[in-house]
Parts: C-alpha cells; sequence; structure tokens
C-alpha cells in the first residue's frame, strides 16, 4: 500500500477486522453476510451466519484508530 495515497482494502468477511486493522489500509469494505444478520430493533446485531453473537461489526459505519470500516 502507497503512504502517499488513499488505499481501501476490500475483503469478503469483517469476522477478522482485528487482522485487517493491521494493514496500511485507510479505509476497509467487508461484507458476507448475505442478508442473514439476525437483527433486533435497539440492539443491533444478535447472530450472524457463522453462529457469532452479538458480533462487533453487524452493519454500518465504524470508525476506529483513524480508518473508517463500512460493512
Amino acid at each position: 500500500m502507497d503512504d502517499k495515497k488513499y488505499n481501501i482494502l476490500v475483503t469478503h468477511n469483517p469476522r477478522y477486522m482485528d487482522t485487517y486493522m493491521k494493514t496500511k489500509a485507510d479505509m476497509i469494505v467487508s461484507g458476507h453476510f448475505h442478508g442473514c444478520m439476525l437483527r433486533l430493533p435497539f440492539i443491533g446485531g444478535v447472530m450472524s451466519t457463522q453462529v457469532d453473537f452479538f458480533p462487533e461489526y453487524d452493519g454500518g459505519i465504524y470508525r476506529k484508530n483513524g480508518k473508517t470500516i463500512i460493512v
């Protein structure tokens, strides 16, 4: 990745976000859930397709450590 340019990392699975955060990417775009995220109003994601309960990145825009994450 070029430090002089804005770098976007497009990934398949947000489950590995800790690994993606170690890259020099400025923005990380991820998906994978294929519309199968069990969500409840006011709570958000309860269970993902991989049977992860209350996943941290269940959908939306997040900002962490100077990076933008879109799931």
